[in-house]
């Protein structure tokens, strides 16, 4: 018992520490104006607004230390191991949300293929719908093994773009999933003899 209450003690202490560093971290500089009054730049930053920041940057450093010296002088490390779970406690859990985030996202905003509203996506100014039906469509239609004329009569002709010159079908889709969305999936498709003998999502 006496062990578990010592893990709780110190490991809420980790994350405590975690928590009072990650916010004064991002907000900063915003409290600095708060103090001082006055509009202040990362760049112009006073010498001794500067200082305070350097000094809460070891200040976890300073505590995994004292416990780790006073575990020492009395030849326990629960003290300090618990205190470094509870410190990367919310680190792991910020890195999972960021990375489950658009999974979730992704699986929530799912939708049934449409195909009237997936050939009105081949304009000049598409609003990235597809994205969100690309599954069910490959879901229910095997397109490998279609031909041209069944594929313009369920998708439409794509119009011309300069990525993937390789295939002769190229659907924007929209921004790609995931957590850091820069650039653009596709479903391309490749044609033999007028079939579909490659069906493929695709990123630029």
């Amino acid at each position: 018992m006496e062990r578990r209450q010592e893990i709780l003690r110190y490991g809420l202490i980790g994350v405590v520490t975690a928590l009072g560093y990650g916010a004064l971290s991002s907000y900063w500089l915003r409290a600095a104006r708060w103090v001082l009054g006055r509009d202040i730049a990362f760049a112009t930053q006073p010498p001794a607004v500067r200082a305070l920041q350097r000094g809460l940057d070891v200040v976890p450093w300073v505590i995994a230390i004292a416990l780790l010296v006073w575990g020492l002088s009395r030849r326990r490390a629960t003290p300090v191991l618990a205190y470094a779970g509870g410190f990367a406690l919310p680190v792991a859990v910020l890195v999972s949300w960021m990375f489950l985030r658009p999974v979730v996202s992704d699986y929530s905003s799912r939708i049934p293929f449409d195909r009237t509203v997936w050939r009105q996506e081949n304009t000049a100014q598409p609003q990235g719908l597809r994205i969100q039906m690309v599954d069910d469509l490959l879901k229910q239609h095997s397109l490998a093994g279609m031909t041209r004329d069944e594929v313009n009569a369920l998708l439409g002709v794509p119009p011309k773009t300069r990525y993937f010159s390789d295939y002769e079908y190229v659907y924007w889709l929209g921004p790609e999933r995931g957590f850091m969305s820069i650039d653009s999936e596709w479903l391309a498709l490749r044609f033999r003899d007028d079939r579909v003998v490659e069906a493929r999502v695709v990123r630029d």
